[in-house]
């Protein structure tokens, strides 16, 4: 093997290699990647400067990792190595450093009190930011600070008021960002600091709106193509026995039908934080079941239907339970899906109502049958297509 094909695999066996669940090897792999990239960014140094300061604090991050580790021995697996990790990176900062007398200088406001600049930049100049107005930072009430001559968030303001016309005092050129998107935090209304510099009308200044281009994106249909193989398997699951709602999955999105029915991908299945769509889904079906048990056989009317209506909460509120369990449907989020699921069912005999009223004719013949082979030929196809499952209704 060659030098770079050796340095290759290395990467690749620190990256790919197996923990076992222990902390201990996870971290000191982590050290030999940090140095392995160190070696290469340091080939060009100059090039690499901000690379290089990232791997720094990576690796200082990782050193304070191994040192709680090895003193109090508390990271047991990985799972807890990481959220040590991201909890200690979360508070990680990045300073940036620079030549004082040359260069672009990043600094804020306080910094910058007694410098001068030709070129100025400020950003962020939006009311509530420079200044930052009345923001409650402490414990102290406001009326007590007025009593006892304390510094308030008035005095704050006049002192980020002076920095401000003192960086503008011998500057030549000075552009003063803001941020003019109304759905953003303390975003949308530009600082009184520029409607100030507007009224006095002694600068010469300029505006202009800078927004990103977006593209003009044209969605484009995922298409299949029907190989042999794929044709293959479409007659295997006709042969076996198409459900109705694999039929009515094809119909909505074929491409789910492809994934779940051809490719056999299955949903995955997750702890419910939230009522999910399923779930939904199966409140919705059962609520619709039982309210249509006690009628089946018979012609429906309208006052059928009418009569259904103020049992629509009971029946939503017990298959809730049933579904979800201990949950919580009675605020938040799941106190919303539990009104959608009222809506969806009303809205369905509503439906039911104005079919009938059209001069439909509504007899249900079964709920929830189950067929277990039912042959259907069609002339254009060269095999049999077999329906088998359970059917939700069944309507004359």
């Amino acid at each position: 093997l060659s030098i770079s094909n050796q340095k290759d695999n290395d990467i690749i066996n620190l990256l790919f290699s197996n923990w076992n669940n222990n902390p201990t090897t996870a971290i000191d792999n982590c050290f030999k990647l940090i140095q392995t990239i160190k070696e290469h960014l340091i080939e060009d140094r100059k090039s690499n400067q901000l690379s290089l300061e990232y791997l720094y604090r990576f690796n200082v991050l990782f050193n304070e990792i191994d040192s709680l580790n090895k003193k109090y021995n508390t990271l047991n697996n990985i799972r807890s190595l990481y959220n040590i990790y991201k909890e200690l990176l979360s508070s990680e900062t990045l300073d940036f450093q620079g030549e004082p007398l040359q260069g672009l200088q990043i600094m804020g406001m306080l910094e910058s009190r007694v410098l001068d600049f030709e070129t100025v930049i400020i950003t962020n100049v939006n009311e509530g930011v420079l200044p930052s107005g009345k923001t409650n930072n402490s414990f102290i009430p406001f009326d007590v600070k007025i009593e006892k001559n304390l510094p308030t968030y008035k005095e704050k303001d006049a002192v980020y008021t002076y920095h401000f016309y003192h960086l503008l005092q011998r500057a030549k050129n000075v552009y003063i960002l803001y941020n003019t998107e109304i759905d953003t935090l303390l975003g949308g209304e530009k600082s009184r600091f520029i409607s100030q510099l507007e009224l006095e009308g002694i600068h010469e200044i300029n505006h202009q709106i800078i927004s990103p281009e977006v593209p003009n994106y044209q969605p484009q249909l995922l298409e299949v193509e029907k190989s042999e193989a794929l044709i293959s398997q479409i007659k295997r699951l006709a042969n076996s026995g198409f459900s109705p709602s694999s039929l009515t999955s094809y119909i909505r999105n074929p491409i789910d039908f492809y994934n779940q029915k051809i490719l056999g991908v299955k949903d995955v299945e997750e702890a419910e934080e939230n009522v999910a769509a399923n779930t939904l889904g199966t409140v919705v079906h059962n609520t619709l079941e039982a309210l249509y048990l006690p009628l089946m056989g018979r012609v429906l009317t309208v006052d059928d239907i009418k009569n259904l209506i103020p049992k629509i909460e009971k029946y939503i509120t017990k298959f809730f339970k049933d579904e979800y369990k201990e949950g919580e449907i009675t605020k938040g989020k799941n106190l919303i899906v539990f009104e959608i699921a009222k809506r969806y069912v009303l809205n369905f005999l509503n439906f039911e109502i104005d079919a009938i009223k059209s001069g439909n004719e509504i007899k249900i013949i079964a709920l929830e049958e189950k067929i277990d082979d039912v042959k259907i030929s069609i002339e254009s196809l060269n095999f049999d297509i077999h329906l088998k499952g359970t059917v939700d209704r069944i309507d004359l």
